[in-house]
């Protein structure tokens, strides 16, 4: 202790002195790097009187301290470290860290605004650490089991004390658990230290306090003065530096966007961290693949990472931000290796991922990107990112992945410093930031911002990490399609949700089934039409008579049969003949155009069209015999042959749709298919005995097929609505109510026309085809048992569907879960299973995939695949996307070829109409891409206004009114903003009655208005209103270095020219000059004027009655107080 003291008390004598001297011979000349002036220097000398040394603070570090200063999140840029110690000598180790501040210029470093604004390092020659000590073990048996949770509230009280930057930017808490038990708390400023930083300080540490336990002088240590790295910084070629980032961030124009990040459009920032490790096996094979192919650690953390981002994004070029030491790049400072301070900065990695290349391949493509980057990395990343095209206030990455590449050195055996562990947390403000500590078990903390991520997402994206390094290890091979991101038991919950087996009867067949279902029930109602009724018994006559007709006309079995008849008894007898004669029907619409017509015929080889009399000079020259219905020959009606077994496996019917290449694709349907579907019907209950069931759909829907067959599969009786009939929504209804009709289907554009009051509440009323609004649901669904449902006419009428709850709050619109005997599988651009909420394409696989598409043989093989996920059966790729969530159930986004690129952005457009349907004014939503005044994309949304708000903003022509156009659409415009991400709000709103619709029911684009002046909200140039606006105009410009007359309130700061950094110091300037405090994430969230004062009016508004309301309560207790005491 003497030794100690008298070497102490030496060396303050000698720091005083020589910093008595050296303060003397200051002058601006001293500190080349700022060259402040004599005024500065003085005033800087005059509160820091032992000042030591001056130089500019480095561009990273400059960006710590000015979002510390702004942010609202207490521990914002704080770093902690926490060390497990053993037992320790606690005066010695105070003094060993003292030795160690005084060693090192950055840890004697504080921060002040120069005279140009610049900020600077001022280096002190002393600086007394902040240094404290609590004793644990001197409370009660109950407070030392609570140690923990105490260790862990005093950690987070240091993490969210603030720093002063003109302060001391270090503090130390030693915390005594037990003579044989220390923890050591570091917290300090992030941007004095590193992580590198971090551990030569340890190790420096344990170095010096070994020799004060041993009596021994404190070692020489070789401290580099960070000022070299300064130096350095300042001579490298910026130019250079410049061109190099630019051609690499060319043609990238938006950050990553991971499908199930929450908008957060105010930008707030919650911290939460979750970890996982590898295993010892795991983890060694992954550092023997980095040997054996020549790559850093740092290519496979980062190579793992873009698949990860590429799968939960639906991208295959991804960018994320990772961190480098600095140190590399600076090797020609002699010692850099043992350099202390902030060397780190921020570089983007941008990886493009290729299904076809191997692990192999694209981890030796990182590491040649890390390679060449490494000669760049000092320019600073605010550089970086404005070379970028990334739009102005937008962030160039919103995730961030470190590498702690030096673990501390645990050979140290003739240390002292019995250091148990390491943990370290720090802050920034990324959506999500990887670290990947090295080890014998490599550990990953995922640090979160919850305002963005759940923690079931956080989870998620975690396991995903883990689990593609784990295929890693073996498959270095594989080609990157072919790498899983889900787990074991993730994938074996999907198989669950997707395991509705049910045992089909024998007879699969459906004239088979039919014949069956007469010979018990021939005197009951099979169909009523027009007030004509027909029994199963006349039905079956009736078909088994025309049966025999078209067999004595020349049909012969197997073959395809057009029919071009209106919904009548004819129609349903006439599809039973041709399935008794084992021939499959391709329905014609009476209002196809002949071409149309003439390429479904020639498609499918068709040589009889069935019609009635009215139309057969129209079908004439198709190049197929017609038959004229209404002339059959009746004398066949008593030949009922003997009719063998039929087989399941032919086809029922073809149905022709519209094709993306303008020619229809016929769709091949088997009797197996309908059975699966009619026995799902039957078991859930819905055709009991007595049901009656609607026929709606046009008979070239496979809508029609499920409506005609479920019935007749069940028992049920039939109800055919005539077209003309359907046409007035409200007959329907009534029609309904008089029939006892318990189960009908209907689009859902056409359900919002009639009345649920003629419902009867056990009744089944399905939508599908589109997505119902969310008020409609709220109509719907205590009217009666009402069910959304879906499904492509590759999969056999409807693959899945959603009971919807009578309590249903959700505003997601689910298509529900699988029907029986059917999986669905939501599938990443890799043909691999999505996790939870993510974004994939739709495969169904199971009993109701179509045969194939008739003579498209290329468009079969893209379409149609085995189903590699369960191992039974074909899947149909359905090209919608969608996401399940945890309960299984499935919501529709929108489709693969509905996407659109803006800005760089890839935008789903049935997203953005999914929002504005549950706006309770809105009947439908359409978004369309349309090209805007500058070529540039723009999104138009056509907004059906329901018919109880629309009559104020329509004239008699059903034309939107001009006056309040405006209001409306600012109206729609803030509420997408509090619910979309700025790059996905339409630029114009157009309002009508309803959507047009083409016959398919499907939204007739052609006929939506265009999109003009009009559509777009007007905010013309309007200058400052008030003193506030004044005051906000006057600071912009001189943020943004403009003449103050030019801007109005509602220019946009960003499209003016502001970045993140203008921001920081707006909000300095506004906080000096006004008062008013705001953190940046308002001037993002609000970036003109205009909007930010009526921010900051609603926000005091809120205060002000929060006011009020805390006084109304302390009157109301000082009342009861009076009242009481008058009582007693």
């Amino acid at each position: 202790m003497e030794i100690e003291d008298s070497v102490s008390r030496k060396q303050r004598v000698r720091q005083s002195e020589a910093s008595l001297s050296t303060q003397l011979a200051l002058s601006s000349a001293s500190f080349p790097l700022v060259l402040p002036s004599e005024s500065g220097l003085k005033s800087l000398l005059s509160k820091y009187p032992r000042l030591k040394d001056l130089y500019p603070a480095t561009a990273m570090q400059h960006s710590l301290i000015s979002f510390s200063d702004t942010e609202d999140y207490l521990g914002a840029y704080k770093v902690q470290a926490v060390l497990n110690l053993g037992d320790v000598d606690c005066a010695k180790l105070k003094r060993a860290f003292e030795v160690l501040v005084q060693a090192h210029d950055a840890l004697r470093t504080v921060f002040e605004d120069g005279d140009n604004g610049a900020l600077l390092q001022v280096v002190l020659a002393e600086m007394a650490i902040d240094w404290r000590q609590i004793a644990l073990d001197a409370g009660s048996p109950e407070d030392i089991e609570n140690n923990d949770d105490v260790i862990e509230t005093l950690s987070e009280k240091e993490r969210t004390s603030p720093f002063e930057h003109s302060q001391p930017l270090l503090k130390c808490l030693l915390i005594r658990q037990s003579e044989n038990s220390h923890v050591l708390v570091l917290t300090y400023h992030h941007a004095l230290l590193d992580g590198w930083s971090l551990t030569v300080l340890i190790g420096e540490l344990s170095e010096i306090y070994t020799s004060l336990l041993r009596s021994k002088a404190p070692p020489q240590l070789r401290a580099v003065p960070f000022k070299r790295y300064v130096e350095w910084l300042q001579a490298q070629d910026y130019g250079a530096a410049q061109t190099f980032w630019k051609e690499y961030l060319n043609g990238f124009y938006a950050a990553t966007q991971i499908s199930f990040a929450k908008p957060n459009v105010d930008r707030e920032y919650k911290q939460c961290v979750i970890s996982q490790k590898l295993s010892e096996n795991i983890t060694g094979q992954l550092y023997y693949l980095a040997v054996s192919e020549g790559v850093t650690p740092n290519s496979i953390v980062q190579l793992a990472w873009a698949i990860v981002l590429s799968k939960f994004s639906r991208e295959n070029e991804v960018l994320f931000g990772y961190a480098v030491s600095g140190r590399a790049s600076a090797a020609e400072i002699d010692g850099i290796l043992n350099l202390v301070g902030m060397c780190l900065n921020a570089l983007p990695m941008r990886i493009q991922l290729s299904k076809q290349n191997t692990v192999r391949e694209h981890l030796a493509s990182i590491q040649q990107q890390l390679e060449c980057a490494m000669d760049f990395e000092y320019l600073p990343f605010d550089d970086i990112q404005n070379l970028s095209e990334i739009p102005a206030g937008t962030r160039l990455f919103d995730s961030f992945v470190t590498t702690e590449n030096l673990p501390l050195d645990k050979n140290a055996g003739e240390s002292s410093l019995d250091v148990k562990g390491i943990t370290t947390q720090g802050y920034n403000n990324f959506g999500l930031n990887l670290v990947v500590h090295p080890g014998e078990e490599l550990k990953i903390d995922l640090v979160y911002n919850s305002m963005s991520y759940s923690s079931d997402h956080a989870s998620t994206l975690l396991d995903g990490y883990c689990q593609v390094l784990s295929e890693f290890s073996d498959k270095i091979d594989t080609p990157i399609s072919k790498i899983v991101a889900l787990t074991a038991s993730q994938i074996e919950r999907i198989h669950e949700w997707n395991d509705h087996r049910l045992s089909l009867p024998g007879r699969l067949n459906i004239w088979d089934r039919f014949s069956e279902l007469v010979a018990n029930q021939s005197s009951a109602g099979a169909l009523v039409h027009n007030g004509l009724r027909w029994s199963y018994g006349e039905l079956w006559q009736r078909s088994l008579c025309l049966r025999n007709a078209w067999l004595a006309a020349g049909i012969k079995p197997g073959e395809y049969v057009a029919l071009a008849l209106p919904k009548s008894p004819e129609f349903v007898a006439t599809v039973l003949s041709l399935y008794a004669l084992d021939c499959a029907y391709v329905p014609l619409g009476f209002g196809f155009p002949k071409d149309r017509c003439e390429y479904i015929v020639s498609d499918a080889g068709i040589q009889w069209i069935i019609t009635d009399e009215s139309h057969i000079d129209a079908l004439s020259g198709l190049g197929a015999s017609v038959l004229d219905i209404n002339c059959v020959d009746l004398a066949h009606e008593q030949q009922a042959l003997e009719l063998p077994v039929k087989s399941a496996e032919i086809p029922a019917y073809i149905i022709y749709t519209s094709g993306t290449t303008g020619k229809p694709k016929g769709v091949v349907i088997t009797h197996q298919n309908i059975a699966n579907f009619c026995a799902w019907i039957a078991q859930e209950g819905w055709l009991e005995e007595g049901a009656k069931v609607t026929q709606f759909a046009p008979l070239t829907f496979d809508a029609s097929v499920g409506e005609i067959f479920s019935c007749l599969w069940s028992g049920a009786e039939l109800h055919l609505l005539d077209d003309a009939f359907i046409k007035d929504p409200i007959a329907v209804s009534h029609y309904l109510k008089d029939n006892k009709i318990t189960f009908a289907a209907f689009p859902p554009d056409y359900l919002n026309e009639m009345l649920p009051e003629c419902v009867d509440k056990n009744s089944i009323i399905i939508t599908a085809g589109s997505a119902p609004s969310r008020r409609l649901i709220d109509t719907w669904k205590t009217a009666c048992r009402y069910i959304n449902a879906y499904g492509p006419t590759e999969t056999t009428v409807l693959s899945s569907y959603w009971r919807v709850p009578e309590n249903a709050q959700t505003d997601r619109i689910y298509i529900g879960t699988p029907v029986s005997n059917t999986e669905l599988y939501v599938v990443d651009q890799f043909g691999q299973l999505c996790a939870d909420e993510v974004v994939g394409e739709i495969w169904i696989g199971g009993a109701g995939v179509a045969r194939a598409y008739v003579n498209l043989e290329e468009l079969n093989a893209e379409k149609f695949t085995e189903n590699y996920f369960s191992g039974r059966g074909r899947m149909y790729k359905t090209g919608d996307l969608g996401k399940r969530y945890a309960d299984g159930n499935i919501e529709i986004i929108g489709r693969d070829d509905h996407q659109v690129k803006i800005r760089g952005y890839r935008i789903e457009l049935g997203e953005i109409e999914a929002v504005y349907t549950t706006h309770p004014k809105v009947d439908a939503a359409k978004v369309v891409a349309i090209e805007g005044s500058t070529q540039e994309k723009q999104l138009a949304l056509y907004l059906a206004i329901n018919k109880e708000f629309s009559s104020p903003y329509f004239d008699r022509n059903n034309a939107a009114k001009t006056e309040p156009r405006q209001a409306l659409i600012r109206e729609f415009r803030d509420f997408g903003r509090n619910r979309l991400p700025e790059y996905m709000l339409p630029a114009h709103y157009l309002f009508l009655k309803d959507l047009p619709k083409t016959e398919n029911g499907k939204v007739d684009l052609e006929n939506l208005p265009k999109a003009n002046d009009d559509s777009v909200l007007k905010e013309t140039y309007v200058s400052a209103r008030n003193d506030i606006e004044q005051k906000l105009v006057k600071l912009w410009a001189e943020v943004l270095g403009l003449n103050a007359e030019r801007l109005g309130v509602h220019d946009n700061f960003f499209e003016a020219g502001g970045d993140s950094l203008r921001v920081m110091a707006l909000v300095k300037k506004i906080s000096v000059n006004t008062g008013i405090e705001i953190t940046p994430a308002k001037i993002f969230r609000y970036p003109s004027i205009d909007l930010l004062c009526r921010y900051l009016e609603s926000s005091n508004e809120s205060a002000a009655s929060r006011s009020e309301a805390i006084q109304r309560g302390k009157t109301r207790m000082e009342k009861l107080k009076r009242k009481k005491t008058r009582d007693e």
